[in-house]
């Protein structure tokens, strides 16, 4: 038997999975040669230097801290999986306020979240290999696409804020927003140089993007596209001509459209989560975790992904098998 969307014949099979070969071919230099945590090709010494010294800071200790409470020690505490730069968990503990009291803690993106009976929530932390190929291929710098909610602009905004809030570690631009904003420390003193974070924003904008895997399923790809998951989880980007040249006019495949939708339930409305490499992130999979497989992952979007959630529990097991192996082949 076959699903309701059909498979292709075998002769098709073959087509499709060379022309997929084909087209998983362009942006070269983009993608890791080997495995994750690489730079993409093409760094000049200066850029390199930069982006070297950044990996260090990134994987760096910090002592001390700006505020009392602070999630993490260092960056790749909570982006570790595969490799320094990954994804991970992080426990959001709450935060006390100048008056004694314990108030709920809010996300990095902004958003309130559920707090456990332990006083914490958990979330899964987004991975950042190809993030400056993701940054330059934006309708426009002012397009908000960094973290899971989307609210932030600027990739050395988003480093700022991750140091400031999730490390207690102030640099000056974040002191400068101090002010303005709620999540930041009242009082700031920087001990990130502004040298420093331009070294960390380097590394991670600079990181390439997961290794370029062959598609596997021709078939699971077609039904990818059958059952509506490519609304949203769009294939392929391109990079501007007015990035820089390492990142310049490349075409790539991070399967998302960076725009927010609205999933379901309480969740606030989410940036559609690039799919590349994701069988090396999880499990567990979403935005909090909540995902213990790749299927469960599905059987959790709602909202404007109900259709697809319900396309997919229409397949025939085999089918699901092909859609599987496709996703687990980005």
């Amino acid at each position: 038997m076959t699903s309701r969307f059909g498979r292709p014949t075998a002769g098709l099979f073959v087509v499709c999975l060379l022309l997929a070969c084909a087209q998983r071919a362009h942006g070269d230099g983009v993608y890791v040669s080997a495995y994750f945590g690489e730079p993409v090709a093409g760094l000049d010494d200066e850029v390199r230097s930069s982006f070297d010294r950044g990996q260090s800071l990134f994987v760096r200790r910090w002592d001390q801290s700006s505020t009392a409470m602070r999630n993490a020690e260092s960056c790749v505490s909570c982006h570790s999986v595969p490799m320094p730069g990954g994804s991970g968990m992080s426990e959001q503990a709450l935060v006390p306020t100048a008056l004694g009291e314990t108030v709920q803690r809010r996300a990095p993106e902004g958003h309130v979240a559920e707090v456990g009976p332990d006083g914490v929530v958990t979330r899964r932390t987004p991975p950042l290999f190809g993030i400056g190929l993701l940054e330059y291929s934006r309708r426009n710098n002012s397009q908000k696409i960094f973290g899971a909610f989307a609210e932030i602009d600027s990739l050395e905004k988003f480093v700022a804020r991750a140091f400031a809030i999730e490390l207690g570690i102030s640099s000056e631009l974040s002191c400068s927003r101090s002010a303005q904003n709620q999540d930041y420390p009242k009082s700031c003193t920087p001990i990130l140089s502004r040298r420093e974070l331009e070294d960390v924003v380097t590394f991670v904008r600079f990181l390439a993007a997961p290794p370029n895997r062959n598609q596997t399923s021709a078939i699971g790809s077609k039904l990818f596209s059958q059952i509506g998951c490519s609304s949203c989880h769009v294939e392929y980007r391109v990079t501007s001509a007015e990035a820089p040249p390492a990142l310049r006019n490349k075409r790539f495949a991070p399967f998302t459209d960076l725009q927010l939708h609205d999933l379901g339930g309480s969740t606030a409305r989410l940036r559609t989560a690039p799919l590349w490499g994701l069988n090396s992130y999880g499990p567990p999979y979403l935005h909090d975790g909540s995902g213990n497989s790749i299927e469960d992952a599905i059987a959790h979007h709602g909202g404007e992904a109900k259709p697809a959630r319900h396309n997919f529990s229409l397949l025939e097991e085999s089918d699901k098998i092909e859609l599987i192996a496709f996703l687990k082949s980005l």
